[in-house]
C-alpha cells in the first residue's frame, strides 16, 4: 500500500482542536483556562509519595456535553516517555503538584507549556475507547 504524503499530512492531528473530528458540536479539547485550573486548586495538603514527575507538562480539557474533564500531560521523568492523567481532581495553590482521580500524584517540574505530544494524547484517548466517537487519528500503543 502506497500512501500519499498529502494524505499523510491530513490525517496528523496540527493542535489539539484537530484531535477531535466527529461530534464537534459536542465535544472541545483544549488548553485549560486559568479559571478551570483555579476550581481545581486545593489548599490542604494532601500527602502521599508521588507517582511521577512531568516535565514539559500542561493541562488540557476534554469538554463534553455532560462535563468537562482536566487532565494533566506530559513527559514522565522516571519512564522516560510521553504521559496523560486520568482526570485531575486538584492541584497545589503554586500549581506544582496535581492529584488524579485513580490517586496518582505527579510532581511537575519546570515551567508548564502548551506544546504537547498529540500523537500522544490520540493515543491514549484511542486506548479509553473515546477515539470512535471523537474521530480521533488512530494513534495506539
Amino acid at each position: 500500500m502506497v500512501v500519499d504524503i498529502k494524505d499523510l499530512e491530513a490525517w496528523m492531528p496540527k493542535s489539539l482542536d484537530d484531535i477531535i473530528r466527529k461530534n464537534r458540536e459536542h465535544f472541545q479539547l483544549y488548553d485549560s483556562t486559568e479559571e478551570e485550573l483555579a476550581a481545581l486548586e486545593q489548599t490542604r495538603e494532601i500527602v502521599g509519595s508521588p507517582t511521577g514527575t512531568l516535565s514539559s507538562w500542561g493541562f488540557i480539557t476534554l469538554r463534553g456535553p455532560k462535563a468537562s474533564y482536566v487532565h494533566l500531560v506530559g513527559i514522565h521523568i522516571e519512564k522516560q516517555c510521553d504521559w496523560m492523567t486520568s482526570p485531575i481532581l486538584a492541584v497545589s495553590p503554586d500549581r506544582q503538584q496535581a492529584w488524579t482521580r485513580s490517586g496518582s500524584r505527579y510532581v511537575l517540574s519546570g515551567p508548564r507549556t502548551t506544546e504537547h505530544s498529540l500523537s500522544n494524547i490520540c493515543a491514549v484517548l484511542n486506548t479509553w475507547g473515546h477515539g470512535p466517537q471523537l474521530g480521533v487519528p488512530e494513534f495506539f500503543f
